[in-house]
């Protein structure tokens, strides 16, 4: 049984305890920049790899990514410098609570660990709607196929 739903779950669930009231956090499809609120977190693409278990009792060892994007979009022309400080504020907000989190596994069943880790990408966006600025980033999942 694969742990991406559950790993997923308990992300928005504790993104949802550490940001402001007014940060939406989603499960599912990333949009950038979203017209959904002002800041956005999602909790998206997942990417991975499976394994038998070396001991061959049937289970599989899973590694793989969860995509996160924070979203700030500002209205007006000047406000760039806010959007991309606000999403980096979100972006540490998310980091660290991945971080400190008690277990390292995030509470869900057959979890190892889930870190951040690997490249992350600060994309500022300029249009009618205002300014926006993006920062992709993913936690790294090691779990055991229970």
């Amino acid at each position: 049984m694969s742990t991406v739903d559950g790993v997923k779950a308990a992300l928005v669930a504790l993104f949802g305890s550490v940001l402001p009231s007014d940060v939406q956090v989603l499960y599912g499809p990333a949009t950038v920049p979203t017209e959904l609120a002002d800041s956005v977190v999602t909790v998206g693409k997942v990417t991975g790899t499976s394994e038998l278990d070396s001991l061959g009792v049937g289970t599989t060892g899973d590694d793989y990514t969860v995509e996160i994007i924070v979203s700030v979009t500002m209205p007006g022309g000047d406000t760039q410098q806010l959007a991309t400080q606000t999403a980096l504020g979100l972006w540490g907000t998310t980091r660290d609570a991945v971080l400190a989190h008690a277990t390292g596994d995030l509470g869900v069943a057959g979890v190892l660990s889930a870190k951040p880790v690997g490249a992350w990408e600060l994309t500022e966006y300029a249009g009618d709607f205002g300014r926006s600025a993006a920062i992709r980033w993913s936690v790294r999942v090691k779990a055991q196929g229970i």
